[in-house]
């Protein structure tokens, strides 16, 4: 460990702080083979006597597989799961298939779940929590084990994990305390390299691998005597940086062709469950001596074997491994594999779908009902990348599209920004003006609208609802019409709402919810009150059928209707008993919103502890989600409970939050929302003329009428509030007075 002083000084401080119940967390950062797994092992050796060790790794092969990670980093200590809430239980269990319960995919309540369970073994004995290569564990795994890290408490846990510099999402490890791990110099690699080294050629190749610790115990094994001290020149070029899977490769051609056969079996078998037994099962089908292949393969220093089974010696070697076989040699293991593995295994699909070439549609059906099987128990991420695979093996190009647009959906509800943008590219790139595209464009539109621009989701919804038909149709002109709502375009929302009228099926409970509350928030804005307040009743009542009771769109449907009415009293009373079903069922990208709606209802009754609590949460689960226009409204929601506690700096900061948010979804300029909470804090400060200045200047955007954007009951109460804000205009000392008591102080 030459040179690792500073690393491991920061490592031992945030052991000893465990010991003494002040939890920590760090995040070290470096390229491959500079160390960090040294220093992890380091650790361990040291608080091995006293602390419960826990640890996992991500492995790229597993990388699709949800709670992988999680679920090796916590079965040592699931003994303590009765330690912990049942709801956090009930969803790690069904998570971590500790249970025959319903899937939870709610990862907040996963990450809860995580932190409690540490925190309750931390209570017998202090915990470690060591997690290696975090670039490569499964996206569910590591969003829980980050949520925990980040919120330590005083607890005897100390959590570090390492990464890849560059290969982690800044967003993922955002407030994480964080060390970078760098090369060793010249004085530090000396005691890694042989005492006959020649002080030049020490220092060449510090030079030439950068001081990377793993590249230089590569070369040094690789030298002979004369080159040592300096007679014979180098190796050019060096296996030095990014060089360094050269020489990896170098290291595998010196294998004999059974044993490269052997470890490409285990590089792309991965290294949990029956993967061990398959890679001997396939070996031994295709005659070779397994015990041999495996044991040059150790010898040679490709494998370890351990107490767990066979893995590979480092991420860079399976990579080297991976890109010296021939896209053929892969397929044959996979294929391979596949045979050896029993049909009842999801991995046997996997590796089918691998070593197939062309359209295959039996194994794509099956990839696709996979697909069903990862949405329910691990994860939508899981199943985007199933019916991604699906896709490419789907021979009628319709299909293929369909379930590429599907994978998108999946993707959209996975929270994969990114991932959703190329697979949308894929759908779109076709040029065919089909429901595909049409399907493609109402996820595009839906993610602009929510975690991006509104402007350009009205774009992409309208072209869409040209595209589709049936409840797709209406869907889409709903949320057509939620887009121009944020944007004040009122006659653009009467449109969606005429055109879901003429089309919404009489029969389809669901398509006549959506109709009924387009419908009746467009009368409302537009006057017609007892038209529009019959018609978002409406709402609530089909909202009771048994069909929907459980349905979490048509529960954030029936409390904005509640919303526009001004009874959130009863989107209090009824909601929040079915957001707990919302949770359960992991409708994430629902469930934000409808928290945000929440806080407004109990604000509204005079919970205030509760109001900020739920705004609290749908504003990280916002931040979370990367949800921009909804994400205002609950922030906002913070800075009222906060101004309405003499708070100020704290509302200011929320207020500052919100409107970045807006900005970025474009709807600033519409958002009376932030101009009716942004007056309410400068009264709370006793600023009575900026109180005026921000109302009036709401008013003269859109005299009155048009998108709050809150669950506040504008509609009806534009008039008076009007001529309240006039008075309070004219009367300076009687502003407070004139103003609306809506929100926390109503």
């Amino acid at each position: 460990m030459a040179g690792r002083e500073p690393e491991l000084a920061l490592l031992d401080a945030l052991v000893r702080d465990a010991s003494a119940g002040r939890s920590g967390a760090l995040l070290l950062l470096g390229e491959p083979g500079i160390g960090k797994t040294t220093l992890l092992e380091a650790v361990r050796a040291r608080a091995a006597d006293s602390f419960t060790c826990l640890a996992t790794r991500g492995i790229d092969a597993e990388s699709h597989l949800a709670y992988a990670g999680l679920f090796g980093l916590l079965n040592p200590i699931r003994d303590r799961v009765a330690d912990i809430p049942d709801s956090q239980a009930a969803a790690l269990g069904s998570a971590l298939n500790w249970s025959s319960g319903a899937a939870n995919a709610d990862p907040f309540l996963l990450g809860a779940a995580t932190l409690s369970l540490l925190a309750a073994a931390a209570e017998q004995r202090p915990v470690l929590v060591l997690v290696d290569d975090l670039q490569w564990l499964d996206a569910e795994s590591a969003a829980a084990i980050v949520f925990a890290a980040r919120r330590l408490g005083p607890d005897a846990v100390a959590l570090v994990l390492a990464a890849r510099e560059g290969s982690v999402a800044p967003a993922l490890t955002e407030g994480l305390s964080t060390r970078r791990v760098v090369g060793l110099s010249t004085s530090a690699a000396t005691t890694l390299l042989p005492a006959r080294a020649a002080p030049e050629v020490v220092a060449r190749l510090v030079t030439a691998t950068e001081g990377n610790p793993l590249a230089l115990l590569e070369v040094a094994s690789r030298l002979d005597d004369a080159q040592w001290l300096g007679a014979a020149g180098l190796p050019d070029p060096l296996p030095a940086g990014e060089r360094l899977r050269e020489h990896f490769r170098a290291v595998l051609a010196e294998l004999s062709p059974a044993a490269r056969d052997a470890v490409l079996h285990q590089a792309l078998a991965g290294e949990a469950g029956s993967a061990d037994q398959a890679v001997v099962t396939a070996l031994e089908a295709g005659g070779t001596d397994v015990g041999e292949a495996l044991g040059e393969a150790c010898g040679r220093g490709v494998l370890l074997h351990e107490r767990a089974g066979y893995r590979i010696r480092h991420p860079l070697l399976r990579s080297a491994v991976l890109e010296l076989a021939t896209p053929g040699e892969r397929r044959t293991v996979h294929a391979a594999l596949a045979a050896a593995l029993p049909a009842s295994d999801p991995a046997r699909v996997w590796h089918l779908a691998e070593s197939t070439t062309g359209g295959d549609p039996r194994l794509a059906d099956q990839l696709a009902a996979l697909a069903e099987g990862h949405r329910d128990r691990l994860g939508f991420a899981a199943a985007a990348t199933a019916l991604e695979r699906a896709s490419e093996l789907t021979p009628d190009l319709d299909l293929a599209r369909q379930r590429l647009a599907l994978a998108a959906q999946n993707a959209f509800q996975a929270g994969d920004v990114a991932r959703v943008r190329a697979l949308v590219d894929r759908v779109l790139a076709e040029g065919t003006a089909d429901r595909s595209r049409g399907e493609a464009l109402f996820t595009l539109g839906m993610l602009e609208q929510y975690a991006g621009s509104v402007p350009r989701s009205v774009d992409y919804l309208d072209e869409a609802s040209y595209l589709l038909d049936g409840s797709a149709l209406v869907r889409d002109l709903t949320e057509l019409a939620m887009a121009r709502f944020r944007l004040n375009d009122l006659a653009g929302l009467a449109d969606c709402g005429r055109r879901i009228d003429a089309v919404a099926d009489p029969d389809d409970a669901e398509q006549q919810l959506m109709a009924s509350f387009v419908g009746g928030a467009a009368s409302l804005l537009s006057g017609k009150l007892a038209e529009g307040l019959a018609r978002l009743a409406e709402v609530r009542r089909l909202a009771d059928r048994p069909a929907l009771r459980h349905d979490a769109r048509a529960l954030m449907l029936m409390a904005l209707a509640a919303a526009f009415t001004g009874q959130l009293g009863d989107a209090v009373t009824v909601g929040a008993a079915r957001l707990e079903e919302v949770r359960r069922r992991g409708a994430i990208g629902v469930l934000m919103p409808c928290l945000a709606i929440l806080a407004a209802g109990r604000a509204w009754l005079g919970d205030h502890t509760g109001a900020y609590a739920d705004a609290g949460e749908a504003a990280e689960l916002a931040r979370h989600l990367g949800y921009a226009a909804d994400g205002s409204v609950a922030v906002e929601m913070l800075a009222w409970q906060s101004a309405a506690r003499g708070l100020h700096d704290e509302a200011q900061v929320a207020l500052s939050r919100a409107r970045q948010l807006t900005d970025r979804a474009g709807t600033t300029s519409h958002a009376a929302h932030q101009a009716i909470t942004a007056a309410y804090c400068a009264l709370c400060r006793g600023s009575l003329g900026e109180v005026v200045t921000l109302l009036e200047a709401r008013l003269d955007a859109d005299g009155g009428v048009g998108a709050s954007g809150e669950p506040l009951g504008v509609a009806p109460r534009r008039r008076r509030r009007r001529r309240r804000q006039r008075r309070a205009a004219r009367g300076g000392a009687d502003a407070g007075r004139g103003l609306p008591r809506a929100g926390p102080d109503r």
